[in-house]
């Protein structure tokens, strides 16, 4: 038997051997489906939180807020000599009531008639330091704490330690979605398994015959190895479009009602992972299938 003709045998009789268990095909298929849907929903939104967090990360800011009076120059220059000394920031520079009233505007354009209203009263005076990354816990909140003793300082604004929550929140998440892969994968390959042993089941004589002209146990076997990796791409599939319109239609809508999320947050599988995902589906679902096809053994 050629190459060709070998390939067009197994497809064949894979087809026929998912027919025989039709009702069982399509719960594999569909259990196949739930587990790549959810995998990549978590790995997607795992790694949409963990790049929304690099980003602001990398624009966060240490802002200090300084009381209006007498003594903000000397808290001013008390505070700058913390942020100097500490060597944990970069990029020192007060920030003057007209500067921060400018800049409101420039960011909130609809609101910069209102804030020339307020006038400078509005906008407290501030410094503002980049923080470095990798940057101890614990020297960190010291800093903060010696800045909010600082006379004269109104409040200290930190952004960075709630973004290292999203960061932890976003591994989380990716490590939940590895746990429920393992587990719904496991799911999917003996739903295959249950599926093409029931097929085998009703093939006795089909495979008897095949055993009695000296047919390979490869020939025997390989119909349904072939008939998991049908399901397993036929769910895995249809998994991944639904990630697509779920990713597509959630991230907007969410993007929409909560500008401070960007697009990138929810971010749709790339080709290699479409492969990833796809490769995944197929191996579980053709994996069950193997398994359950060692049973023709028994079958004489």
């Amino acid at each position: 038997m050629s190459g060709k003709t070998n390939a067009a045998f197994l497809f064949r009789e894979g087809t026929a051997a998912l027919h025989r268990s039709r009702r069982g095909a399509a719960l594999a298929a569909l259990m196949t489906m739930v587990t790549i849907f959810s995998a990549g929903l978590f790995h997607s939104l795992g790694s949409g939180l963990a790049a929304t967090a690099r980003g602001w990360a990398n624009e966060s800011l240490l802002v200090i807020y300084l009381s209006p009076g007498a003594g903000q120059d000397t808290a001013t220059r008390a505070a700058l000599e913390l942020l100097r000394t500490s060597g944990l920031v970069r990029e020192i520079r007060s920030v003057s009531p007209s500067d921060a009233r400018e800049r409101f505007g420039k960011i909130y354009g609809g609101l910069a008639g209102a804030a020339d209203q307020a006038g400078d009263q509005g906008f407290p005076s501030s410094i503002e330091a980049a923080p470095l990354p990798g940057t101890p816990e614990t020297k960190r909140e010291k800093l903060l704490s010696d800045l909010a003793a600082v006379p004269g300082v109104e409040e200290v604004q930190y952004d960075l330690a709630w973004i290292e929550r999203l960061g932890r929140v976003a591994r989380a998440v990716r490590i939940l979605g590895g746990g429920l892969l393992l587990l719904l994968g496991t799911g999917a390959a003996l739903t295959a398994s249950g599926a093409m042993r029931f097929s085998l089941l009703a093939a006795r004589e089909e495979i008897r015959v095949l055993r009695l002209v000296g047919a390979t146990e490869w020939v025997i076997r390989g119909p349904y190895l072939v008939a998991g990796a049908i399901v397993g791409v036929i769910g895995s599939t249809i998994a991944v479009g639904l990630l697509f319109v779920v990713i597509g239609v959630g991230g907007r809508f969410l993007t929409r009602e909560l500008p401070v999320i960007p697009v990138s947050a929810f971010p749709p599988p790339s080709l290699l992972e479409i492969f990833a995902l796809v490769g995944i589906g197929l191996s579980a679902s053709a994996a069950g299938s193997w398994l359950a096809s060692r049973d023709t053994e028994a079958i004489r």
